[in-house]
């Protein structure tokens, strides 16, 4: 028995000296935790906070816990109605919280009359305004006021009609006083229409542009049109290559052909042993750049690396430099855009800074991938427009048409667009001038009736294809404002976009640049030195086409 009260003191010590080391909370280590009881609650009321406490059971700690309730706040009912609103005075509305009976009061606004129409005390007139009352329906209150006057009820008959530069008038007669009055209606100015052009404003010297009316008084009207200004070119172009004996010039043209040229930069002489910087243009069969993303490497006879990109690299304006001594290298290209290719390899003479890189496009087969964006220097999928009476009821496929002709307009407006209907005689001028090597597609995105298009077109006498948009193009494009208009060359590329109205001298610029004949030496002429003059003696170089090595 002494033995049980002995384990059991020491057990109760034990419980005891841990349960202070955890709940006197600074002794460690710590092993137990706190055992609370249960809750004791305070209640909270309206205004005022409760809490509820708890107490650990551990004999011998003396820790608790408590924890704030918060107060309830009212919770007042809908109230009810102590003193009645009238029309002119305001009353009262007294709610009480459903648990503590606190009462507080609301304001109601005064009602207001309710007018009730009365009798006609004298009756309004054309001119002057009548006199009458009206009852209040609650209080019977009466009031009199005021009844606007009515206004005159013309009869109008037209004396004259306006034209642009004459005043017209007519004749108007009130149908309840009789009064009349002769009323003077303006001259409606003159309606001009988009005019001709008499002289073509250039770079220097200003246009003249003739105007006629539209209202058919047989007015005209000349408009001076600003001069142009010179457009550069982003290239520079080579005035006098550089040699072996003396330095050379370039300088940027105008590109409008006017003969202007600015930025006159020197080109250093050519040294056997003295690198100079050359740029390996991507060009089009065309002579046009192609910014585009793609892999280039430079080589030496023996096969040497001596430049090369990434692969593939975002070449900056269709140009890769390379700082190279004069020599004869081979170039390859690869990792160009869908559609595009280049030879294999091929021999760039580079005593000129600017060698060319030529490649050819071609139209991309099967149908366009969902998603697909198109923008310049992109080459298109072949697409079918279905047959429309403005085509003779005869589809249209972009490859067979390309066939046929050097270049497409492809045209995106709507029947109802003023710029449009602004654009189209000059678009059809140009086209009848150049439809042998140009084909000009007009496409409706709007829901236009095949009949609307045929009449609208049929009126403006344009002779070019018109269609409804069924092979949504217009979301490839990324068509939104009217009217866009897309130049594509004769190999399927994208290349320009016009957006807004244009005049004829914008399209015959377009038709000319993408029918006129341009070989690739042609182009090489105008990028590249020409053939050094031959030497005689021992200087180590060597004539026209040959290179030193």
């Amino acid at each position: 028995m002494r033995r049980k009260l002995v384990f059991a003191a020491l057990s109760a010590a034990l419980a005891l000296a841990l349960c202070g080391a955890v709940c006197a909370c600074g002794s460690e280590p710590q092993h137990l935790a706190h055992a609370y009881g249960e809750w004791t609650v305070t209640e909270p009321t309206c205004t005022e906070a409760g809490s509820r406490t708890r107490a650990c059971t551990h004999e011998g700690c003396t820790a608790t816990e408590t924890q704030v309730l918060p107060a309830l706040g009212h919770d007042f009912d809908s109230g009810t109605v102590t003193v009645e609103a009238t029309c002119t005075e305001g009353g009262t509305r007294t709610r009480t919280c459903r648990r503590c009976g606190t009462t507080k009061t609301a304001e109601l606004a005064p009602l207001g009359h309710d007018w009730v129409e009365g009798r006609t005390i004298s009756a309004a007139t054309c001119t002057e305004a009548g006199r009458a009352e009206h009852t209040c329906s609650r209080c019977d209150v009466t009031e009199e006021y005021d009844s606007a006057a009515l206004g005159h009820d013309w009869n109008v008959k037209r004396l004259s009609n306006p034209t642009c530069t004459a005043a017209g008038s007519e004749q108007r007669t009130c149908n309840r006083c009789t009064e009349s009055e002769t009323v003077t209606l303006e001259a409606l100015g003159h309606s001009w229409n988009a005019g001709e052009v008499v002289t073509e404003a250039d770079c220097t010297h200003e246009g003249l542009l003739r105007r006629t009316c539209t209202r058919g008084c047989g007015a005209t009207d000349e408009v001076v049109t600003e001069a142009l200004g010179h457009d550069l070119e982003e290239d520079f172009t080579i005035d006098t290559p550089a040699t072996f004996e003396h330095a050379g010039e370039k300088s940027r043209h105008c590109a409008r052909g006017c003969g202007f040229k600015a930025e006159s930069t020197v080109i250093p002489q050519l040294n056997d042993n003295t690198p100079i910087v050359y740029e390996f243009r991507l060009l089009r069969n065309n002579g046009e750049k192609l910014n585009a993303s793609a892999s280039i490497t430079v080589y030496e006879s023996d096969g040497v690396t001596v430049a090369a990109t990434g692969a593939p690299a975002d070449f900056a304006g269709g140009v890769f430099t390379a700082e190279l001594r004069p020599r004869t290298y081979t170039v390859r290209v690869t990792d160009l855009p869908a559609g595009y290719s280049a030879e294999e390899s091929y021999t760039v003479e580079a005593l000129s800074p600017v060698c060319p890189v030529y490649l050819t496009a071609h139209l991309l087969e099967g149908q366009a991938p969902s998603g697909t964006r198109y923008r310049v220097g992109s080459v298109m999928y072949d697409f079918t427009i279905p047959a429309s009476e403005t085509n003779l009821n005869k589809e249209i496929k972009l490859s067979e048409v390309l066939a046929t002709k050097k270049m497409v307009f492809l045209n995106f407006w709507y029947t109802t667009c003023t710029y449009c209907i602004q654009e189209f005689p000059y678009l059809q001028a140009s086209y009848t001038e150049n439809r042998a090597d140009v084909e000009v597609l007009a496409i409706d995105p709007i829901d236009a009736s095949m009949g609307d298009i045929c009449a609208f077109m049929n009126n403006l006498g344009l002779t070019f294809p018109a269609m409804k948009d069924s092979a949504k193009l217009r979301e490839m494009f990324g068509v939104t404002s009217y009217p866009t208009s897309f130049v594509i060359d004769g190999e399927g590329v994208v290349c320009a976009v016009l957006e807004g109205a244009s005049e004829k001298a914008t399209f015959d610029y377009y038709f000319e640049k993408y029918t006129a004949e341009s070989g690739r030496n042609d182009i090489a002429a105008s990028l590249r030195d020409v053939a050094l003059p031959a030497e005689s003696g021992d200087s180590g170089r060597k004539t026209n086409a040959e290179v030193i090595r």
